[in-house]
């Protein structure tokens, strides 16, 4: 945060700053690297018990499906170019990176839910939007796995060669993403059917202790 006077009176330059790309839904985390973070959007579907639709199985009363969506732009420059007999060959550097976030949820409940199902398919929407809290950072992670790092690539083209260097790069940043958020929210999610079955009460207390168990098993990733 940056302090600066204007006329005696002492401003926040940072507050302002930041509190902007917060309004926009958008975090610069430094020069070469930004993440634009949607806000989760929340879906409920009804349907007939007698004929459920095929995202809830047929050992299941209800269910919530989502998806933490990750989409990037890379920037990058060559460092090296050869052709090796028909082929192409490059290496390249990735200078910057932008990456949009977005987290679809939608819960599918029975016409006339009972308060017990319905609060229990609520605790994996909270699942979900808690784990992606921390998901503009993980992106932030991934993204220093790839930017200033070298990839290549080689095809039957120069474009096919750039297009497979480009594709090891994000494959790198998104995997890394989805490791510490889609994995972690399945994980966690599968823990609370266990520990809470739709038929049980879904407190916070319940929500809480789903994540401190998952803790305890998980250590080598941060948990939210």
């Amino acid at each position: 945060m940056t302090a600066g006077k204007k006329n005696g009176d002492l401003y926040l330059i940072g507050f302002c700053v930041v509190s902007l790309f917060l309004m926009l839904g958008q975090i610069f985390l430094n020069s070469n690297i930004s993440v634009v973070a949607e806000s989760p959007v929340v879906t409920t579907e009804s349907f007939n018990a007698a004929t459920p639709p095929i995202s809830v199985s047929k050992d299941e009363h209800a269910a919530t499906n989502w998806d933490f969506g990750v989409k990037t732009e890379l920037k990058y420059s060559l460092n090296s170019q050869e052709t090796l007999g028909g082929d192409y060959a490059v290496n390249i550097r990735i200078d910057s990176a932008r990456i949009y976030l977005n987290l679809p949820i939608t819960v599918y409940l029975p016409e006339s839910p009972s308060p017990a199902l319905a609060a229990h398919e609520q605790g994996h929407v909270t699942i979900c939007k808690r784990v992606y809290q921390g998901a503009p950072r993980v992106a932030m992670m991934a993204a220093r796995k790839v930017v200033g790092h070298s990839f290549s690539g080689s095809g039957s083209s120069e474009a096919a060669a750039y297009e497979s260097a480009l594709l090891q790069a994000e494959n790198t940043l998104i995997q890394y993403f989805k490791d510490h958020t889609a994995d972690v929210a399945e994980g966690l999610s599968r823990l609370f059917d266990k520990l809470h079955p739709d038929g049980s009460e879904t407190t916070a207390a319940s929500i809480e202790e789903v994540f401190r168990t998952f803790r305890e098993t998980r250590k080598s990733v941060e948990i939210p």
